[in-house]
């Protein structure tokens, strides 16, 4: 009789057995995740997508309190289930953990825990890193695509003449303002701006070059024709009128005899 009632009793728990990917799991009133699943996920840092799978005795809904994770669906019933994990892309240079929970109908909770990958860093200057500016000066714009910190530093010997106003700060990128004081040398001028991280490494150089004035040479044209001895003046043969006359009486007298 005592073997007859053994036998019902596991023929009982066995009716209660889920089959799971081809084992058996008692599910109960808990959670299990399913095979293939985890109860930790990892997202490389440009984010994405990935699905949990598990089994649950009791309706539940999923939560999270980091801001760079979004869960679907929030809630099931019983039975089997499915969420949805999707990352946020991570811009920062340090990796990040969250957490995705799962809270039964019974307040039982279990913990999915998302590692993300750091940022790689990312420095690019606009352009080829050299801009010419006219002798008049004005202003440099220098687009910066970054996610890292970073100082500008101008060489002493261009401060008089090169300052770096502010920035214009877009998603993931900063526009650098120089001003260029006007040139009024005959000499071309240029310097390197180092672009500085904060561990004091030269993330780019790049170089400000301005022209000379131009010569004004409105002077050197003789709209007359005229000539000049080499000092600017003209010479006394085109004054227009002579101011002198040959006196004949100083003349010797010439003889002419015909024969």
């Amino acid at each position: 009789m005592r073997k007859i009632a053994l036998l019902f009793m596991l023929a009982i728990i066995a009716v209660s057995c889920e089959i799971l990917g081809g084992e058996i799991d008692v599910v109960g009133t808990g959670l299990t995740f399913a095979d293939g699943s985890a109860n930790s996920v990892e997202f490389k840092a440009k984010g994405g997508s990935k699905r949990v799978g598990f089994v649950s005795g009791l309706d539940w809904s999923a939560t999270s309190e980091q801001e760079w994770l979004t869960i679907t669906p929030k809630s099931g019933t019983a039975g089997d289930a499915e969420v949805k994990i999707v990352a946020a892309r991570n811009e920062e240079l340090t990796s990040r953990r969250g957490y995705v929970d799962i809270v039964l109908s019974n307040n039982e909770s279990y913990r999915i825990t998302v590692e993300q990958r750091a940022a790689e860093p990312i420095f690019e200057v606009g352009e080829n890193g050299e801009y010419i500016v006219s002798s008049e000066g004005g202003e440099v714009e220098v687009v910066v695509t970054t996610n890292v910190e970073f100082e500008v530093y101008i060489k002493a010997s261009a401060q008089s003449w090169l300052s770096y106003d502010d920035t214009r700060a877009a998603a993931h990128s900063e526009t650098l303002i120089f001003i260029v004081e006007s040139n009024d040398t005959s000499k071309v001028r240029s310097t390197e701006v180092e672009l500085i991280s904060s561990n004091a490494e030269v993330l780019e150089v790049i170089t400000i070059q301005q022209k000379a004035k131009e010569a004004d040479d409105s002077d050197d044209d003789n709209s007359d024709g005229g000539d000049d001895d080499g000092s600017g003046e003209e010479m006394p043969w085109y004054a227009g009128e002579l101011d002198w006359v040959f006196d004949m009486s100083v003349l010797p007298e010439v003889r002419i005899d015909v024969k």
